[in-house]
């Protein structure tokens, strides 16, 4: 009989295996709101900030279309608050956010 699996295994497992269902329409969003000669750059580990180049305005927008897509609440400034480096806020961070955001 093995150990069972850590907290922590099982939290990052559950977490990952939500991501590829909410990364397409996080990806979609972000398809409206940035230049087409940046989309390419839409992957996971993308910042939202410094590779996509959202500011506070595109932000509320992103806000709202995900609202639409989801049809749920979506409070990014949780999201934002979570992280002390900017750089963090990726777009795989926000799909995790989401995922576990069940408001």
């Amino acid at each position: 009989m093995g150990r069972p699996p850590e907290r922590g295994a099982v939290l990052v497992s559950r977490s990952r295996k939500q991501d590829p269902e909410l990364f397409p329409q996080v990806r979609g969003a972000l398809e409206v709101l940035v230049p087409k000669k940046l989309r390419r750059r839409i992957t996971p580990q993308a910042s939202i900030l410094a590779d996509l180049g959202l500011d506070s305005l595109k932000v509320v927008e992103l806000t709202m279309l995900l609202e639409k897509q989801l049809g749920r609440p979506v409070f990014l400034p949780e999201w934002i608050a979570s992280v002390e480096d900017p750089a963090d806020l990726t777009v795989e961070s926000l799909a995790r956010f989401l995922a576990a955001d069940k408001r």
